[in-house]
């Protein structure tokens, strides 16, 4: 009877061992989203204060002007500053780390199922990401609407052609 006794606690203790082992994994499992979370919603804190200190400066080089003759022109070269800066190779990668940090590393993953893909290729492909619509492209890219939809469709034609394991995913943003 004793022995009997014995075996239902053994087995019972086993029982709660395996239950607070499974707790501290959902815990963990929290903890890791949780951490995830706050890193996306500082990147999403970045951009979106990236985006309202531009729309800030616009506006103030706007109200600088404001009832001269002068306004169109200095907001246009605002503008035409905010445009070379996503030219530049720095602004590009930022942009590329804050695609790859939010969607699973899709330019990076892009590159590696692709190695011969060239530069233009590549950016095209982050802008796509970011969303940037296609007349948006022409500014950063320095080209004409037909091309962009040119190189686009290119593109796209080269990833559909392929077998890369991700080629669904990256033909989503087309």
């Amino acid at each position: 009877m004793v022995l009997y006794y014995y075996e239902i606690t053994k087995r019972k203790n086993a029982e709660i061992v395996h239950t607070i082992e499974a707790i501290h994994d959902v815990n963990n499992i929290i903890n890791n989203q949780k951490r995830e979370i706050e890193t996306t919603q500082q990147q999403i804190a970045k951009v979106f204060s990236g985006q309202f200190a531009l729309l800030d400066e616009l506006l103030n080089t706007y109200l600088d002007h404001e009832g001269s003759n002068r306004v169109s022109a200095a907001v246009l070269k605002e503008v035409e500053e905010r445009i070379a800066g996503f030219r530049n190779q720095k602004k590009l990668d930022e942009l590329k780390k804050v695609v790859n940090e939010n969607m699973n590393n899709i330019v990076d993953r892009l590159q590696q199922q692709f190695p011969t893909i060239n530069t233009n290729e590549l950016n095209l492909f982050l802008y796509l990401c970011a969303q940037f619509s296609p007349r948006v492209i022409t500014l950063f890219m320095s080209d004409k609407l037909e091309n962009i939809y040119n190189k686009k469709s290119r593109l796209k034609r080269k990833i559909q052609n392929s077998n890369a394991t991700d080629k669904e995913e990256f033909l989503n943003y087309f």
